[in-house]
C-alpha cells in the first residue's frame, strides 16, 4: 500500500514540475516572439513588455529548481534510510535520527 502512495506522490510532483516547465517554455516562446518583432517593428514598448517577463520567468526557473532539489534531497533520505534498515535491521522511515 505504501508503495502505491509513493509512486502516486512521485507522480503528482512530477506533473507539477512538468506543467511549470511547459507554462515557461510557453512564457519564453512568447518573449522570443515578441522580441523579435519589437526588433522588426522598433516598438519599444514591446521589448519592455518583454524585458519585464523575465521576472517572472526568474521565479518560475527557481520554483521549478526548488521542486526538483527536494525530490532529490527525498530520494537521498530514502536510500539512507534502505542502508540503515539493511545495517542495522532498523527502521527508521518517518522518524527522526
Amino acid at each position: 500500500m505504501e508503495k502505491q502512495h509513493l509512486i502516486k506522490q512521485f507522480d503528482t510532483e512530477l506533473n507539477e514540475i512538468r506543467a511549470n516547465l511547459l507554462e515557461m517554455g510557453g512564457k519564453v516562446e512568447l518573449m522570443i516572439y515578441d522580441a523579435l518583432k519589437a526588433l522588426v517593428e522598433r516598438d519599444s514598448p514591446l521589448a519592455e513588455r518583454v524585458i519585464a517577463l523575465d521576472h517572472e520567468i526568474n521565479r518560475l526557473e527557481m520554483e521549478i529548481d526548488e521542486k526538483c532539489l527536494e525530490r532529490i534531497a527525498d530520494h537521498a533520505t530514502n536510500v539512507a534510510e534502505m542502508v540503515i534498515f539493511m545495517v542495522k535491521g532498523k527502521d527508521i522511515r518517518h522518524t527522526v535520527v
